[in-house]
């Protein structure tokens, strides 16, 4: 009876096991659909005119190795070294739409650029039309505030899901050993030990979202795809207040690879005929 007893308490503590380790993967995998919709970017009205997917944390360590692993390419860099979980960095704006075509080319969907970066269409004809694009990709700084707003669901806070910036974000004040309270002082500012997080700690958006604001800055991109550099939304984990807003984005050298800089990705949504 006691043998029979343990043998079910076994089986059931590795049941339970197995469902939240399924659930911990699928949820790492997921993504959030942002429905078409009309706001309010840089000071005019924007319509986005389809619908597409987000994914609902930014790329990690992990994920991107599977990538690099399975390419024969360099590991990004991590100087913290635990690696997993937290949000991949030091990658520049070709290794991130790198890891774009090697995800779609894996998932069976038609790869969202061509060896020079530019956009093509499921023929291979470069396009300009997103609606057309329908491998994984990186999002265009409309898409990426409207997702980070939302999107239709939108509840108009003055950040990703919430007024108040220490519940949804990583970033100087937090990131580090201690939660920093006072004015920003240069002397202390690089003495706090700050470091990215891994992913999913802090409160979503109204559409599931997480880190849309600070832990790794993320690479997106422009139509056309063409130029030496590409706009980086976000902030990171050692960005001060005003670099965690909406309208903030740094126009970056695309070669640049930092410990603040990574990104995420989305995928437009075939419109059924």
């Amino acid at each position: 009876m006691n043998r029979r007893f343990i043998f079910l308490v076994v089986v059931v503590t590795v049941l339970i096991f197995l469902f939240f380790t399924l659930s911990v993967i699928d949820s790492l995998n997921s993504f959030r659909l942002v429905e078409r919709g009309t706001f309010v970017f840089n000071g005019h009205e924007t319509v986005i005119g389809y619908d597409f997917y987000i994914k609902t944390y930014e790329v990690t360590y992990n994920e991107f190795d599977g990538y690099t692993d399975s390419s024969r390419l360099f590991r990004a860099v991590d100087y913290d070294t635990s690696r997993g979980s937290r949000p991949v960095s030091n990658v520049g704006w070709m290794d991130a739409i790198g890891y774009c075509n090697w995800l779609s080319r894996k998932e069976k969907f038609p790869q969202a650029y061509d060896s020079s970066g530019n956009l093509i269409d499921e023929a291979g004809n470069i396009t300009s039309d997103l609606s057309k694009v329908f491998g994984y990709r990186l999002p265009t700084q409309e898409e990426w505030v409207y997702a980070t707003k939302g999107g239709s669901h939108s509840k108009n806070f003055s950040f990703a899901g919430s007024n108040d910036l220490l519940e949804i974000a990583w970033f100087w004040r937090n990131s580090g050993d201690m939660l920093y309270t006072n004015v920003y002082d240069p002397k202390i500012f690089y003495t706090l030990n700050m470091k990215s997080k891994p992913i999913g700690r802090k409160k979503p958006n109204e559409i599931g979202l997480f880190d849309m604001f600070g832990n790794v800055k993320e690479w997106c991109m422009t139509i056309p795809a063409k130029g030496k550099e590409a706009p980086v939304k976000g902030g990171s984990y050692i960005s001060l207040e005003p670099e965690l807003s909406f309208e903030s984005v740094a126009l970056t050298d695309k070669e640049t690879r930092s410990s603040e800089l990574g990104f995420r990705i989305v995928r437009t949504v075939r419109t059924k005929n």
